[in-house]
């Protein structure tokens, strides 16, 4: 699995919400620019498949979130632990 960029994983979110994207993006890139998410590679934020499924699970855990009880290797496209 590659990098997610704020935007792509702030669409995940939304898929998973059927919410708008628009602030997540915002928020994602914030905390990107601010050093407290992903790294920059040529002049693009990216965040590891391990920093977006973390950030996730914190999400799904958040009553107050929208992702909240839903399953964050879902809404990330990842493969789950009993699959091979």
């Amino acid at each position: 699995m590659s990098d997610f960029t704020p935007i792509t994983l702030a669409l995940l979110f939304s898929r998973a919400t059927g919410e708008g994207f628009y602030k997540d993006a915002q928020a994602l890139h914030a905390r990107c620019r601010a050093g407290q998410l992903g790294h920059k590679a040529g002049g693009v934020y990216l965040i590891s498949p391990a920093e977006a499924l973390a950030l996730t699970e914190q999400l799904v855990k958040d009553k107050r979130s929208p992702l909240y009880g839903k399953d964050p290797k879902a809404i990330l496209g990842l493969p789950q632990d009993n699959q091979t």
